[in-house]
């Protein structure tokens, strides 16, 4: 794998633990998919079926589309593909992962899509939160975010399910709160795009990140990685 960067998550006892970031760049990197589906026989809490069966699938995609060289392994893969074909279409992933008890454990990932025209389609974000950390979703999306931002993506979109739209209408609501606050500083008169904020409630059964969001959520991003 490659890396992407280096944060620290809060435990369920409140203790940070470091934990990486990085690219999918070959098959065996989503041996972890296999072993949550082992590690969760007779597990019924629909989020955790869901996210194994994300990883199933998305590790299903990763490998077709890698076999037909249309996946980007790192960011200077992805940039490369732009250079040559603005209108390039091509799969990405990332993984994020954290030492435990003696091994590397993958407790996330996310699969994506560049498209045509320069729009990037979050197709599954999945986790396996094997000691209560809290943060695990935002950070890959917001890892989503970064990769995107390094090849000018124009927004990022995708669908929700009913137990995800609450995620996504949190991250609106921090962003647009930022947002507002960044606009109401005195002497502010030309707060940033307001035309392109969105609305926590605009999140039903998809969702959008627009380019400032796209932005914010990099910025947030860069600001949480260990220096």
């Amino acid at each position: 794998m490659n890396p992407l960067g280096t944060f620290t998550l809060p435990d369920v006892e409140g203790q940070f633990v470091p934990c990486t970031i990085e690219w999918i760049a070959e098959v065996e990197d989503w041996d972890f998919a296999e072993d949550w589906k082992k590690q969760d026989v007779g597990n019924h809490d629909p989020r955790i079926r869901d996210s194994i069966d994300y990883a199933l699938t998305g590790a299903k995609r990763w490998r077709w589309l890698s076999e037909e060289n249309f996946c980007a392994r790192n960011a200077n893969d992805a940039a490369k593909r732009i250079k040559k074909d603005g209108s390039t279409e091509f799969a990405f992933a990332l993984a994020l992962s954290v030492s435990f008890e003696g091994r590397k454990q993958t407790i996330g990932f996310c699969y994506a899509r560049r498209l045509w025209l320069g729009t990037v389609c979050l197709e599954f974000l999945g986790t396996h939160n094997i000691r209560g950390f809290s943060g695990i979703g935002s950070l890959l999306l917001y890892a989503v975010a970064e990769a995107s931002r390094r090849f000018k993506a124009v927004d990022i979109w995708g669908e929700c399910t009913s137990d995800s739209q609450g995620f996504y209408r949190k991250t609106k609501a921090k962003l647009l709160h930022g947002e507002l606050k960044d606009a109401l500083k005195p002497g502010n008169s030309d707060p940033k795009h307001p035309r392109d904020w969105q609305l926590p409630g605009d999140v039903d059964d998809r969702f959008t990140f627009r380019r400032r969001e796209l932005i914010l959520m990099s910025d947030l991003f860069r600001a949480a990685q260990m220096r």
